[in-house]
């Protein structure tokens, strides 16, 4: 690798075989480099497509073009490579994935009008006209999979809350975006929906897991954390993780552990903590709005582990992937991988400044061990649930997926 130097065009004097390869001369897409002109000929050998990188600090290094054509390993001459960043729209439209925004639509030709019929998040329904289906059409603005019965005027219809308390937890999940959109100021943040699940007796109280709001009745948690005792929590604190003062004690009215929570594999480490008083929320205590897609996942999601104050960007996995790195299967769409997605690489120079190698910390891909039940989020949404794992290349962490367990949250939550 040898160390090179940017010429604007004024500067880039190419020999005669190669500026007739540009007739129209350098363009914006074109990088004109040199190395120092005494360089020993033969010292390198300027490979076409090879990387032209450049060194922004001690630590990041970044491809900044690719060699086109020039001899400048050793002639003091100038070459020319092609900037990346002028091609950076065709580059993400061959290279990123193209996910549709419209819901995912499936025909099942062997049910018709009157079939019982299911999702595979679990919701159960009758295959109904689409027209006097109107829970289509919140699947739909939630870009969740869509059924149809035989043709496409019949509609797997998601079974109705009847009773009225199922009816109200539904309706509070599914209009959150708007019901607290003006709690969500500029000083917002995930705190607001975080609580603190405690044990108190006579003697003493003691806060040893977290929690996270979803309804002004209902906190999400892990099951490993809240059953680590011998008896279960029964009380919370909302509201006081930036203040105390602005804190409140809600005693709980039950805790539900998953009923298929696997104490041994920690598959559905998931519970419900619902109190014994409905919260009145404010801007230091509010409910959180779930991710309701079972399918995709939104960018950008952040693991929060509020017992150190810390957070870290996280990445979801292929499941063969996961499966292959912890040699263990997983079931359904329960429960996911994530991991960092990153190693550190530092740069190292040789005495003669010419030549740069790369080598990986050993200890760049950093264990992040969170507490158990600290939230995943992609604000305004909570999307996962971390359960255990180190979240780093060679041990991915597993998380509990907040959209395959939405039917289960009404059922304990009503």
């Amino acid at each position: 690798m040898t160390r090179v130097w940017e010429r604007s065009s004024k500067k880039c004097r190419l020999p005669q075989e190669f500026s007739d390869l540009l007739p129209q001369g350098l363009q914006h897409e074109h990088l004109c480099f040199q190395n120092q002109p005494f360089l020993v000929p033969g010292s390198c050998n300027a490979l076409s497509g090879s990387a032209i990188e450049q060194e922004y600090g001690d630590e990041k290094i970044y491809i900044h073009g690719i060699n086109l054509f020039g001899r400048d390993c050793g002639y003091g001459e100038p070459a020319v490579g092609i900037r990346l960043s002028a091609h950076k729209a065709w580059l993400e439209s061959v290279l990123l994935p193209h996910l549709k925004s419209e819901s995912l639509v499936y025909i099942d030709p062997d049910l018709e009008l009157g079939d019982e019929c299911e999702y595979a998040d679990g919701t159960k329904g009758i295959c109904e006209a689409k027209q006097s289906c109107p829970a289509i059409h919140t699947r739909l603005q939630y870009k969740q999979q869509i059924s149809f019965c035989s043709n496409g005027t019949v509609v797997c219809c998601s079974s109705k809350a009847t009773n009225p308390r199922m009816m109200a937890i539904e309706k509070e999940l599914n209009e959150c975006e708007e019901r607290y959109r003006h709690l969500r100021t500029d000083q917002y943040n995930e705190r607001s929906h975080t609580v603190e699940i405690g044990w108190q007796d006579d003697r003493n109280t003691t806060y040893e897991c977290f929690g996270y709001l979803i309804s002004t009745r209902g906190i999400v948690s892990s099951a490993s954390c809240l059953s680590k005792r011998g008896d279960l929590p029964n009380i919370v604190r909302l509201g006081g993780n930036d203040s105390l003062d602005n804190s409140r004690v809600i005693t709980i009215d039950r805790v539900i552990i998953h009923p298929n929570y696997n104490k041994k594999t920690l598959e559905h480490n998931i519970a419900i903590v619902r109190l014994e008083t409905a919260l009145d929320p404010t801007k230091n205590a509010f409910p959180t709005c779930l991710w309701q897609n079972l399918t995709h996942s939104p960018k950008g999601q952040i693991v929060m582990d509020f017992a150190s104050g810390s957070t870290r960007l996280v990445n979801p996995m292929y499941k063969s992937d996961c499966e292959a790195l912890l040699n263990r299967t997983f079931e359904g769409h329960y429960m996911l991988c994530m991991n960092s997605g990153w190693r550190m690489f530092y740069p190292k120079t040789d005495q003669s400044d010419l030549q740069v190698h790369f080598e990986a910390n050993e200890d760049s891909s950093y264990d992040n061990y969170f507490e158990a039940g600290s939230p995943i989020v992609s604000k305004p949404y909570l999307v996962h649930v971390y359960s255990h794992g180190s979240c780093n290349l060679n041990t991915p962490c597993v998380v509990a997926r907040i959209a395959a367990y939405i039917e289960w949250f009404k059922e304990v939550l009503q």
